[in-house]
């Protein structure tokens, strides 16, 4: 019942803690409270009557509130202050995950553009440092037809990454949606882990070859790049499995209006 998670979510929602801990606080206090309203309703048959009833023994959830944020660890406090104001942490949430029917190339070219824009402000300071060097106020730095090659490959290599990342999380989360069939579901993100590691390691491969002649590159980033290959579609499954967590939290218990 609807009234009844309101009234769990005005205890729970404000809590500094974090995710997991406050579902496991709204299941037990809403198996509790849910248990009080069948009670009442056993004993005043009037359902309205029995929810007001069950709501005045469930208690204010305010002092509810005080002590279920004594229970949380000190640490735990700390770490999970809100940063910010709503607004701040609504965009946030619309920088770092898709929107609403947005798709996944459109969310993974979002992601590049503001990849682009640092890079580009990195890529200025390290004009503006090469040309104070040349003009003498700084200390030399490496010729430009060394560094430049690599600064353009780097920021080429970051930008690729960056458009791969999101479109890999995107269609796993797509396939761990697909409830229904969880054997088609698991080969999914299977294949989409393969295509992103062949990716990454394609990518990083290409980009090695092109800066031989620049950079020595050894045993020593071949294993870095065979470590990078492995752990991308593994972090890319972790933030879309985040994602479904944070799509059921927010359709079962954030979107409720709690009126605070």
């Amino acid at each position: 019942m609807k009234q009844l998670k309101i009234c769990v979510e005005r205890a729970v929602r404000p809590l500094r803690a974090n995710n997991r801990r406050k579902d496991r606080m709204r299941e037990e206090l809403l198996a509790h409270l849910q248990e009080l309203y069948h009670e009442e309703l056993a004993r005043l048959i009037d359902p309205s009557a029995a929810l007001d009833q069950a709501m005045r023994r469930f208690g204010d959830p305010a002092e509810l509130r005080r002590e279920l944020q004594d229970s949380v660890p000190l640490l735990e406090r700390w770490l999970f202050v809100p940063v910010g104001p709503r607004s701040f942490q609504r965009f946030e949430r619309r920088l770092s995950r898709p929107g609403e029917n947005e798709s996944a190339l459109r969310f993974a070219l979002r992601q590049t553009g503001w990849s682009a824009l640092w890079m580009g402000i990195l890529c200025l300071m390290f004009a503006i440092l090469y040309l104070s060097a040349v003009l003498g106020l700084s200390r030399p730095v490496r010729p430009a037809r060394e560094t430049i090659p690599v600064v353009i490959a780097s920021t080429t290599l970051t930008l690729l990454f960056t458009l791969l990342l999101p479109l890999l999380t995107c269609g796993m989360h797509g396939a761990m949606q697909e409830r229904r069939e969880r054997r088609r579901s698991a080969m999914k993100i299977v294949a989409y882990g393969l295509l992103g590691a062949v990716s990454v390691f394609a990518i990083g491969l290409g980009c090695g070859v092109l800066l031989s002649k620049q950079l020595q590159f050894g045993s020593q980033w071949l294993w870095g790049l065979t470590a990078v290959t492995v752990l991308t579609p593994l972090f890319s499954a972790f933030v879309a499995r985040v994602w479904v967590s944070e799509a059921r939290r927010y359709r079962d218990w954030e979107s409720l209006e709690i009126d605070q």
